[in-house]
């Protein structure tokens, strides 16, 4: 009997795998994407830089680099837009878990985790958020949000256990050095790109991609054996007074 692991476990492994294979491609893209967090400016655009590169590689092509920079390009506008939204959405948490802090009234504390936890839903939705834009064939960033939302609700099990697996990878690259030189910070994108897929797999929205061993199946399957035609009586014939 065949053992089939949860969904979120499938996405971590085969993130791992695309990971670990673009490696030291991917280590370029992270470096380009680090110094651009230094400049403040140009930050946002590299991080979009990122999704894109992630998406392109599970796409079947490694940009490295180059990803970054050509992501960067074509998103700063829309990169910038997306940082104002989210400092908008944050400081309306912010603001009112200070503002019922105020009071000592029990349903006060209630309220302030009500919004401590709206804010933590936002922050998941935008790891969908940007993966959801990258594959949108007319990029509009409002309706890429609201994908993000719907995926993060449909699944908020499997959305938070990626998200919080992403979360480390992204925690280790900050807090150890080692992981920025295998290219860790960008595991967080291909995270998110392959859960997207898994979802629009699971809700049949998109065709599912077929594993190597199925593929393979299916090559061999097609590979057809010669036969060898039995010689009729007149090519006999032919033969024995040759």
């Amino acid at each position: 009997m065949r053992l089939k692991l949860p969904a979120f476990l499938r996405v971590i492994g085969r993130s791992m795998v695309d990971w670990w294979d673009s490696w030291l491609d991917l280590v370029g893209a992270v470096l380009v994407w680090l110094v651009a967090q230094v400049t403040i400016v140009l930050g946002p655009p590299a991080t979009f830089g990122l999704y894109y590169t992630a998406h392109a590689l599970i796409n079947g092509e490694s940009l490295g680099a180059r990803g970054v920079i050509e992501g960067a390009r074509q998103y700063f506008v829309k990169s910038w837009l997306w940082v104002l939204l989210n400092l908008f959405v944050l400081a309306l948490v912010y603001s009112n878990v200070r503002f019922y802090g105020q009071f000592e009234n029990a349903w006060a504390g209630y309220v302030q985790i009500f919004f401590v936890m709206l804010g933590f839903l936002w922050v998941m939705v935008q790891f969908y958020a940007l993966a959801f834009l990258m594959e949108m064939e007319r990029k509009r960033l409002l309706v890429a949000v609201r994908n993000g939302f719907f995926a993060s609700m449909a699944s908020p099990v499997f959305s938070v256990l990626i998200a919080l697996f992403a979360a480390l990878a992204l925690g280790a690259s900050i807090f150890l050095v080692l992981p920025l030189f295998f290219g860790v910070p960008a595991l967080a994108p291909i995270l998110a790109v392959r859960a997207m897929y898994d979802r629009l797999e699971a809700y049949g929205i998109r065709e599912r991609e077929k594993t190597p061993k199925e593929i393979e199946r299916e090559q061999a399957s097609r590979i057809e054996v010669p036969r060898f035609k039995e010689p009729t009586d007149g090519e006999e014939q032919v033969k024995k007074e040759s």
